[in-house]
């Protein structure tokens, strides 16, 4: 009396997990790295600039200090970025470019701006 694995009358252990609801996808980590990739430089590099224009109606950052300010956000939020998605915690790195990105970039532009709107440009 052996039961064939095929008949109808008794679903083997496959047939039964195959119709077993399976839980949702969690998204994978390198989904999520590539959006903190694209969003976070996006943000901290707009940030700044768009509170400048809270400063002044048409800031003017031709000159060579205020471009280097703007690179300076831009480089510091890329260095940043870059160690979130590297995913290995690397504590002094990580400090170091906060520290450049929020005690050296964004204060210097804001002043600027500031100063800038004072004069009455």
């Amino acid at each position: 009396m052996s039961a064939n694995p095929a008949s109808p009358s008794r679903p083997t252990a496959a047939l039964s997990r195959s119709h077993a609801t399976l839980p949702e996808p969690e998204p994978s980590p390198s989904v999520l790295r590539q959006f903190v990739a694209v969003v976070l430089p996006a943000i901290l590099i707009s940030a700044p600039l768009l509170i400048i224009t809270q400063f002044t109606e048409s800031p003017s950052l031709v000159s060579l200090s205020g471009w280097l300010q703007i690179a300076l956000i831009a480089y510091s939020a890329i260095r940043l970025t870059m160690l979130l998605v590297a995913g290995v915690p690397d504590l002094l790195f990580g400090v170091f470019w906060v520290f450049v990105y929020a005690a050296l970039a964004v204060p210097a532009l804001i002043q600027r701006a500031a100063a800038m709107a004072g004069r009455g440009r």
